[in-house]
């Protein structure tokens, strides 16, 4: 058995604990909180079968605000002002009525009471004591400087009195500890260190297991509190700010850290009462907040001027600047805009981290597949891409099946992330074929979540919802509230492409609800973006510019560049349909600015079609139709399946026609009609091919000129739509190069966006397998009676 000083000695008589329970009580009345607890833990000591949930003590602010955690301080400073009671009462009269309204009696009897409970609370605590003989310090270079005392290493023996050998062969060899010696000066009072060093036992002990706080063994103090010593086990690494300093720590490797510590702090923030730890160090910079000011007015100097850090490169904060945005709102001087330890643990959660690697310098294939995504979140797609194949070779040299699927995941992520879907499906597809044989649900459900999201980037809508239902089911079920965003904020947008505002807007506030409340500043963003792209769609542009600039702001703080593209994007649109050209070409130009630095394609493409818009606009029609000339070179890079790209060609060749450059027209066109033919627009591709006409008649290519009216009237009739013009134009067409006849094919209206498709799509070979009648002097096509009938 382990020894102890308190052996089996008697403890001395105490108060009744139904009486000290009353004392309590009496100090809590009176706002007395550091005694009212003493006196309830003190109660707790004693065994007192007591509610605990009854007995936490509460300031005013935390009964008004039960989502703040109560602030337990550090105990080894003084206590901070008590707010008045009520709202007449100011903190003046608080005191007069402490000091001068209350008898000299009643203030003795008050302090003896006080007294009483922290000698009661600290008999409590007797089974923690050690013997001071059991101790063995270590003369070496492991001795640490704290705020509050000397931390020094240790070994504590299982008995003080046998033989070191014989003790380590009877109860086992000694433990290496951390001993805590307190910090006490001859000018302290003695009575005020003893109640400071047993609250922080009393809380510390109390504490139940968790691998990120230190557990406590116990502690030694003389019974004049002249030393006064707390007793750990002995962390080898040290300190985190030590071990950061230590070692060359990537950036993944410090998120694991933070993670581990915010971890921790919610551990405690989930207690009852709640504990605070009030000591917190930054460990992305390895440094304390206000490095090189000591003097401690200073500080409170600088925060009350809202003096706080900055980010630069140097502490490599600037690769995340989620931490950054995180550790800012941690610094709100107002405590309710402060975030709660849970929403730190959320904002942390899903970024790139690791656990660091001791043993030597070799990057772990945990590391490389944390610094791909790290670097592809940075806009580095290439160097992403280039650690997660390290990665992965690693993963398949060990056999290591559930990294291998891991890394695949991350490299759909990355695909998707920088707008290639086909990609991304192929890796998520290759991933969740090994996640179905493993029992990983949130794994299983962030890569339905990808072919789901990247599927809708193709306009395969009905599949990506299947998808993104399946996966939201799972995210769902496990509580993973980030996952429940993102797959809420993906069903929304893609009801909203759909025109289903009703569902769109019904499933995107459910995502508002959750990220505000768990803390997912990512999730929010993209909501508040998409909210304001319905507003838009509803022409509300006031409102849509408002949701959008948020969205923004957001995604500034949080370095979610993709983000800041969107909202930067959709407000140059917003512009543009106000007829206000010159900030539509001012945001434009800054979202193609940001795409380039990051390497977006995507963002960069749908930028350079927004410039063209604004140029034309203005009638700068050689910068515009170089913009969107790069902008349809990345759209047909791009795999995806979107309105953009021939949107742009159709523009370009509305350029190229103001230019007088018909035929470099033809070339667009045949691209728009290319794209819309393969997206089902028929009404669109009706359009492109009356331009078509328009331009061949210019160019005096009367046949071709005639065979694309005779196709736009084919899909007149299958669409409804008026083809008077085509009509009108066709019959101006010169007679000695063609003969035109009516048809007589009855118009048959069906949806503007069948997947039906014409057979008639500006083939002329099919066209005139449609429509025989037609004949010109330069096409003359052998049509056997088989193929008129197959057709």
């Amino acid at each position: 058995m382990r020894e102890t000083t308190a052996g089996t000695a008697q403890l001395p008589e105490v108060d009744p604990p139904a009486a000290m329970y009353g004392k309590a009580q009496v100090f809590q009345e009176a706002e007395e909180y550091d005694e009212a607890a003493l006196h309830f833990e003190a109660c707790m000591g004693l065994d007192m079968q007591i509610n605990f949930h009854n007995a936490v003590v509460q300031s005013p602010r935390d009964v008004t605000d039960p989502t703040q955690p109560q602030h337990i301080h550090n105990t080894f400073t003084d206590d901070r002002q008590r707010p008045p009671k009520d709202n007449h009462q100011t903190p003046d009269s608080s005191l007069r009525f402490e000091c001068v309204g209350m008898s000299t009696d009643s203030a003795v009897e008050r302090q003896q009471d006080r007294g009483q409970a922290v000698d009661e609370a600290y008999r409590a605590l007797k089974r923690y004591q050690i013997n001071h003989r059991r101790l063995e310090f270590l003369i070496d270079d492991h001795e640490r400087s704290g705020g509050y005392g000397i931390v020094r290493k240790a070994r504590l023996h299982q008995s003080s009195y046998l033989p070191t050998w014989l003790a380590s062969h009877h109860y086992g060899p000694p433990e290496l500890v951390a001993v805590k010696q307190i910090k006490i000066s001859v000018a302290d009072v003695k009575s005020e260190i003893k109640r400071a060093f047993t609250k922080e036992m009393l809380i510390w002990s109390s504490l139940e297991a968790h691998p990120g706080i230190a557990r406590f063994l116990g502690f030694y103090a003389r019974d004049d509190f002249s030393e006064a010593w707390l007793i750990s086990p002995w962390e080898p690494n040290g300190n985190v700010r030590e071990f950061i300093q230590k070692n060359q720590l990537e950036v993944p490797e410090k998120l694991s850290l933070v993670y581990d510590t915010i971890d921790a702090l919610d551990f405690l923030h989930q207690l009852d009462p709640p504990v605070c730890h009030g000591d917190v160090k930054s460990i992305m910079t390895g440094k304390l907040p206000y490095e090189g000011t000591f003097a401690e007015y200073a500080i409170i100097v600088k925060i009350f001027e809202g003096s706080r850090p900055h980010v630069d490169d140097e502490s490599r904060l600037s690769d995340c600047l989620q931490v950054w945005e995180l550790m800012t709102r941690c610094w709100e001087s107002e405590p309710g805009e402060r975030p709660t330890s849970g929403m730190c643990r959320t904002a942390i959660t899903f970024l790139p981290r690791c656990p660091p690697t001791l043993v030597d310098h070799t990057r772990s294939p945990e590391l490389l597949e944390n610094l791909g995504d790290l670097e592809s979140w940075k806009g580095n797609y290439d160097e992403g891409l280039a650690y997660l194949e390290q990665a992965l070779s690693l993963y398949e040299q060990a056999g290591n099946e559930r990294g291998v699927a891991s890394v695949l995941r991350k490299q759909a992520s990355v695909s998707y992330r920088h707008s290639y879907p086909l990609k991304a499906m192929k890796a998520a597809s290759a991933a969740l074929k090994k996640l179905r044989n493993m029992n990983d649900p949130l794994a299983t459900a962030e890569t339905l979540y990808l072919i789901g999201s990247s599927l809708g980037l193709r306009s395969e809508n009905a599949n990506a919802l299947e998808f993104l239902k399946e996966a939201l089911e799972i995210f769902r079920a496990n509580s993973n509230d980030i996952g429940t965003v993102q797959c809420l904020e993906r069903i929304g947008e893609i009801y909203r492409w759909q025109m289903n505002y009703t569902d769109a807007v019904s499933n995107l506030d459910e995502a508002s609800h959750v990220a505000r409340r768990c803390g997912d500043k990512l999730g929010e963003a993209r909501v508040i973006l998409v909210l304001g792209s319905v507003e838009m769609d509803h022409h509300d542009y006031s409102q849509a510019l408002g949701l959008i600039s948020v969205g923004c702001d957001i995604a500034r703080k949080i370095g979610w560049n993709q983000g800041v593209c969107t909202a930067l994007l959709r407000q140059s649109f917003i512009k543009e349909q106000q007829a206000d050209f010159d900030e539509s070409e001012k945001l434009a130009r800054e979202s193609i600015t940001l795409a380039r630095r990051y390497n977006s394609s995507w963002r960069l493409a749908q930028g350079l079609l927004r410039l063209g818009y604004a140029l034309n606009h203005r009638s700068q029609l050689t910068d515009a139709a170089k913009a969107l000339e790069e902008a349809c070179a990345l759209y047909a890079e791009i795999s995806h399946v979107s309105f953009e790209y021939p949107e742009t060609a159709r523009l370009l060749f509305h350029v190229k026609h103001a230019q007088g450059n018909f035929a470099d027209c033809l070339r667009w066109i045949d691209v728009a009609i290319a794209e819309y033919r393969g997206l089902g627009d028929k009404l669109s591709l009706f359009h492109c091919l009356l331009r078509k006409g328009s331009c061949l008649r210019l160019l005096e290519r009367f046949d071709e000129a005639a065979l694309h009216y005779e196709a736009s009237l084919v899909l007149a009739s299958e669409t409804g739509v008026n083809a008077q013009y085509a009509r009108g134009i066709l019959s101006l067409i010169v007679k000695t190069s063609i003969t035109w006849e009516r048809t007589g094919i009855p118009p048959k209206p069906r949806s503007l966006y069948s997947n039906n498709k014409s057979s008639v799509l500006c083939d002329m070979k099919k066209l005139q397998r449609r429509i025989p009648q037609i004949q010109t002097a330069s096409l003359k096509l052998k049509i056997s009676p088989g193929e008129l009938r197959n057709n």
